[in-house]
């Protein structure tokens, strides 16, 4: 939708009198006729560009078709799917279940090219960098490894000039250590314009909102999420332009309120997949996580008895870490329970849309109003796109923002 731009500033600057200028003797002047009024240029009559129009446009070109297609392909078989049987003796025919498995395949498809958008670009290359950082941390441990066992530079014999000297190994370490410095710095930025994409959807993020989303197992998804129901969005409204521009066309007009129908199922299989992935996987590992950690506490409280001073102080000190992951672990474990359920009440909107929209296709025998249905669809997108992100508690203290990171670490790789 383009929002309304406020117009331009003119500034009109006057020559006041009385300046203490000498006086001029002049003729009398005979005043001329008013000039006719000039016509503005066509530059000062059209509007500025809208950069977001621009960028919807841009982000539109990059999956209409390819999205469009697939769609096309799932319309096709779920119109065919009543004349399928339930089941058959040959394996090779086609039944209500291979169909809807084929349908769901497709939707999928559809859903990960939904994926692709602008923030998403922001978060790849945010990932790029952190694992290039972590390569880096690695070069340096080597480097100092290594320099702890080369030779300087003057204390070398001639065939060891295939190697690396000491210094060699000083200067590798220092541009690697410079190269984390840029990276640290080109992070900061792209955490910056993540932080804006984000809000230009509609999310509603608190303090470091931004940032548990990039430091949550769970961000990736939610982030994914949002973007794919703006870009839903976007192929909405486009289907119902280009529906009032057949100037609803019966077989265009059904055909596209179809795709309108199967891009609310993929709404409804993102939000689905999201909530199961969180309850199924993320939920049961945090669990894992706190048991480790209060297990290990409990071990350290019965090493307790007997210890000198110095042990006694090394094991206060590892329970004072366990209690701080319980801690992280209990947070943690609580923002993704408020995000699986606050999508699961969202996702209640879209089944009820999804299933008007399913039985309004079903029984559609004109195709007066189309545009006006998708129009109606747009505003329930609208709505469910309103999403605020509960709070990650503990995110501004340090030591727990560290668990956090620790816990996603450990959860992206198991």
């Amino acid at each position: 939708m383009t929002l309304p731009r406020l117009p331009g500033l003119v500034v009109l600057v006057s020559l006041l009198p009385g300046l203490g200028l000498p006086a001029v003797a002049s003729a009398p002047v005979q005043e001329a006729p008013p000039a006719a009024p000039s016509q503005p240029s066509p530059a000062e009559t059209t509007p500025p560009a809208d950069p977001k129009a621009g960028e919807e446009s841009e982000t539109l070109r990059r999956f209409f078709s390819s999205v469009t297609s697939v769609l096309g392909d799932a319309l096709d078989r779920m119109d065919r799917d009543p004349k399928l049987p339930e089941s058959s003796w040959n394996p090779i025919q086609e039944t209500k279940a291979s169909n809807s498995d084929r349908i769901n395949e497709l939707l999928d498809e559809c859903a990960e090219t939904l994926t692709d958008g602008k923030v998403t670009d922001v978060r790849k290359r945010l990932r790029a960098l952190e694992t290039e950082k972590r390569e880096l941390d690695e070069t340096v441990r080597v480097g100092f490894e290594r320099q702890a066992s080369a030779r300087p530079s003057s204390e070398r014999d001639w065939y060891e000039l295939f190697g690396k000297s000491k210094e060699d190994w000083e200067a590798a370490i220092l541009k690697a250590r410079q190269r984390q410095g840029e990276i640290d710095n080109e992070i900061a930025s792209l955490r910056r314009d993540f932080a804006s994409r984000i809000a230009q959807l509609g999310l509603e993020l608190g303090p470091g909102g931004h940032e548990a989303l990039l430091a949550t197992v769970s961000g990736d998804r939610f982030t994914d999420m949002v973007v794919a129901f703006d870009n839903v969005r976007l192929l909405t409204e486009q289907l119902r332009h280009i529906t009032e521009r057949m100037n609803e066309s019966p077989e265009t007009a059904k055909r596209y309120y179809g795709m309108y129908v199967l891009l609310v199922r993929i709404m409804d299989r993102i939000q689905d997949g999201f909530v199961e992935h969180i309850e199924k996987e993320a939920l049961p590992k945090v669990a894992e996580f706190g048991a480790e950690a209060t297990a290990t506490e409990k071990q350290a409280k019965s090493l307790l008895s007997g210890s000198d001073q110095a042990t006694r102080q090394t094991l206060e000190k590892n329970i004072a870490a366990c209690k701080l992951a319980q801690d992280a672990v209990s947070n943690y474990g609580a923002y993704l329970k408020a995000q699986a359920d606050r999508v699961r009440e969202l996702n209640r909107t879209v089944e009820k849309r999804l299933k008007v929209a399913e039985n309004t296709y079903r029984t559609m025998t004109v195709s007066v109003g189309i545009s006006e249905l998708i129009r109606q669809g747009e505003l329930d997108l609208q709505a469910v796109m309103s999403m605020e992100l509960p709070a990650l508690r503990g995110f501004d203290n340090s030591a727990l923002r560290e668990q956090y990171l620790r816990l996603n670490e450990r959860m992206r790789v198991e």
